[in-house]
């Protein structure tokens, strides 16, 4: 009886079956993206019994050696193997391809206690150290760099100006759990910051390995004493936290419920109109002698042909979808912990299947239940009424419901969106996009010192260069193809976290920052930053007696009354030692670091040009002419020729942390907009399919009011009047839930208020104008009601 019902019911159980197909679709595909963040696939050995961890701390008078503190680890009783590793961050190429990345030197032990095997090629042997050049990559770098070849053949990776031979690529999954894309063999001597993995031994507890690492810190400190902070251990399990993102996963599980529900609203509203106009059948059925139990079969019958055929459509849906998505998944998100791999684990499958079931059995019970209260006399009685009256209230509410849904579906995808427009169209007061910077582990010193200035430490005195050579490297960066221009760029912070202007013209003004940027020659040129007054920093400014330059709000508030130029102004208060600097212009305000608050508030920079401070590290500024990695790497390649042996410039874009969250925020975005989409689509579907069934069991009554004089817009504005309450019943009520729903969406709501207007009136119209549209085929298909038609059919 089913099929038959199918046969001649086609669009009913197109439209139903495609509704279920739809929901279940995409909701599995939600299901298998969370499952790949919360329960991720890695090839790793009994990786909760893997920890993480490093030791912090300083010696009183002299250090620990990172090989010292190495063999203090490896003794550690609670871990059956320990492994070390040195990270580093730089940007790796293969050709023309390439990307900031975190490499890691290891000894070949560290794949052993992992339990991991290679992809392609082999793992490091037990005499390999970096000095050999091997490198060994994983799984998401080996597609990205290389294409995913199936043979490593002759490949090479370049990594901080050094070519490296790709030996081995790990499996999918590795990248994730270490956090690392590259690995190279073991350095000759492990630094300070080395970090640890360890395995626990079967019998032992992490708080047990918690207490024999306070042993060894203890150790450590009985024999170096306490400098600027005691010694310790940090310590984490190396398995991912599976809830690291647990706004992201509750926002997606969410919005993949809402279209699950809006199915369920819909196949549900689709059989209570069939309901109405079988009455009277089932009536007949009844005084013929069935009983409830048969109609309940028949219903039963329905709902499991389309449980049937909505399960399938909608697992090919889901398989389609997932790679969909894995597409639309940016790899930059890996920084953030948010993967995509479409493992259709157990967990999945059974999530799925118990979302059909619930889908199906809550589509079904409403009719069920209805069709159980039939009188054998009371339909007999009755005709057809309008989708709004007295026999349509009975599905009218779900009609409504499932535009309610919809509305705050289309009203989080709103609010997200316009939140990612914002973070896409911050303006940080200058073209930021473009620049990178360079970092390289070199002392710089002045010319005029004739020793090193850091005679305690014998690779600190290899890894120095004078400001002359410094200013030579920064040159011929400049003359390299694709750079328009480049700046050194360190920073300091002011005595007493203060800035004073000078008394000349006045009593002095004061400004607190926490630090300030010590820049050089052309630097304002570079960071392209505009100046208002005054110039740019010159060669000579280093030299002499330094200078300033302003930006509108600190000169605005060390001189009020303007005239800035030419002024003095001491990095720190009166009555620091500190040399008076004059200030040599002002420029526009400028936001270096996009800012996580939306509601931030412009600090006050100070730039200066003034000798530079010793520190472990020199940064150098480069706008390139194009936004292609080219310039890039040649400005790594160079300096790593100019400086000193294992300096490892470190080459990154300005705004890769921008970047990384304006992806993620991209990706959200497309999501739930996609969500959003088909939440209308289901519901204009759904509204459509119940005013065309409707309409075509009154075709009678319409033909009777034509007959009586009712002209054919009366018939239209009669659909027209019952489409236009349910959509009004719908976005009124789904307006309400939408603004609360916001409030549980804050986290993503960069620069948007929850019940942001806009937003608000932006859904609310495309539901109502798209709702409205699908009430038009229904309602001019009751203008062609023919009374002669009905009579010749009578």
């Amino acid at each position: 009886m089913a099929a038959r019902t199918m046969r001649r019911n086609p669009g009913f159980f197109f439209v139903a079956v495609s509704s279920l197909a739809l929901a279940l679709g995409l909701s599995s595909t939600v299901f298998a993206h969370i499952d790949s963040l919360t329960h991720p696939s890695v090839p790793v050995r009994d990786i909760d019994r893997l920890y993480k961890f490093f030791v912090m701390g300083d010696g009183n008078v002299t250090q620990p050696s990172g090989d010292e503190i190495a063999q203090m680890v490896s003794a550690v009783p609670a871990f059956e193997g320990v492994a070390y590793g040195n990270e580093t961050n730089g940007t790796a190429s293969a050709g023309d391809r390439g990307g900031d990345v975190t490499a890691s030197a290891v000894a070949p032990e560290y794949f052993d206690i992992l339990g991991l095997k290679p992809r392609l090629g082999r793992l490091f042997s037990k005499d390999e150290t970096e000095e050999n050049g091997v490198a060994i990559v994983g799984d998401l770098t080996w597609k990205l760099l290389f294409n995913d070849k199936t043979e490593i053949g002759n490949s090479s990776i370049t990594y901080r100006g050094r070519t490296y031979a790709v030996v081995g690529v790990l499996p999918q999954g590795v990248e994730r759990v270490q956090g690392a894309a590259i690995w190279f063999a073991r350095p000759a001597h492990y630094s300070r910051y080395t970090y640890f993995i360890g395995r626990l031994k079967h019998s032992v507890t992490a708080e047990t390995a918690q207490a024999d690492l306070r042993v060894m810190t203890s150790r450590l400190i009985s024999t170096y004493a306490i400098g600027h902070r005691p010694f310790s251990a940090n310590f984490h399990p190396a398995k991912p936290d599976p809830m690291q993102l647990q706004t992201y996963h509750s926002a997606m599980i969410g919005a993949a419920l809402c279209i699950l529900i809006i199915a369920c609203a819909n196949v549900a509203a689709l059989m209570l109109a069939r309901g109405v106009v079988k009455r009277r059948d089932q009536a007949v059925r009844l005084s013929l002698g069935a009983s409830g139990s048969d109609l309940l079969t028949s219903v039963a019958a329905e709902v499991f042909l389309l449980a049937v055929m909505g399960g399938a459509a909608g697992l090919l849906l889901a398989m389609w979808s997932a790679q969909l998505v894995h597409g639309l998944l940016p790899d930059d998100m890996a920084a953030i912990g948010i993967r995509f791999e479409a493992n259709w684990s157990w967990r999945v499958l059974a999530e799925s299947f118990a979302a059909m079931v619930t889908a199906v059995a809550l589509a079904a019970s409403l009719p069920a239940w209805y069709a159980t209260r039939i009188s054998p006399s009371e339909p007999l009685k009755q005709s057809s009424g309008t989708t709004t009256g007295r026999s349509g209230s009975r599905f009218r509410l779900l009609v409504i419901g499932e535009l309610a849904i919809s509305m705050v579906l289309l009203m989080g995808s709103t609010l997200i969106a316009k939140a990612t427009r914002n973070v896409a169209h911050f303006d940080f007061g200058y073209d930021a996009r473009p620049l990178f910077v360079t970092s390289a582990n070199v002392m710089v010193r002045p010319d005029s010192a004739k020793h090193s200035v850091d005679s305690l430490n014998a690779a600190g005195k290899r890894r120095q260069i004078t400001e002359t050579q410094l200013n030579a490297a920064v040159e011929r960066l400049r003359s390299i193809r694709g750079v328009a221009s480049a700046a050194v760029l360190s920073g300091g912070m002011p005595d007493k976290r203060l800035v004073s202007s000078d008394q000349s013209r006045g009593g002095a003004n004061t400004l607190e920052i926490n630090f300030y940027l010590n820049v050089g020659p052309e630097f304002m040129k570079t960071l392209g930053v505009p100046i208002i007054e005054g110039r740019d920093f010159v060669a000579g400014d280093r030299a002499g007696r330094g200078a300033v330059i302003l930006d509108e709000v600190s000169a605005k508030q060390l001189f009020p009354g303007g005239g800035a130029i030419g002024r003095l102004v001491k990095m720190g208060d009166e009555t620091s030692k500190r040399a008076w600097i004059p200030v040599v212009g002002i420029t526009r305000s400028a936001i270096l670091q996009f800012p996580l608050d939306a509601y931030y508030q412009v600090m006050p920079q100070v730039y200066v040009s003034i000798p530079l401070e010793a520190g472990p590290s020199t940064d150098i500024l480069v706008r390139p002419t194009t936004m292609q990695i080219g310039p890039m790497l040649s400005a790594q390649h160079l300096l790593n020729e100019q400086f000193p042996p294992k300096s490892y410039p470190n080459t990154r874009r300005w705004l890769i942390n921008y970047e990384n969250t304006l992806a993620a925020r991209e990706f959200t975005a497309s999501v739930f907009i996609g969500l959003g989409i088909a939440s209308l689509v289901l519901a204009a579907a759904g509204l459509f399919s119940v005013l065309s069934y409707t309409v075509g069991q009154r075709m009678r009554e319409f033909a009777v009011r034509v007959a009586l004089g009712a002209n054919r817009n009366d018939m239209m504005r009669l659909v027209m009047k019952d489409g236009l309450v349910l959509a009004l019943g719908g976005t009124a009520i789904g307006a309400f839930l939408g603004m609360w729903a916001g409030f549980l969406l804050e986290n993503f709501l960069w620069g948007v208020h929850p019940a942001d207007v806009g937003a608000l009136v932006l859904a609310e119209g495309t539901l109502f104008v798209v709702t409205m549209a699908s009430c038009i085929v229904p309602a001019l298909r009751a203008t062609r009601a023919d009374p002669l038609d009905i009579l010749r059919a009578t």
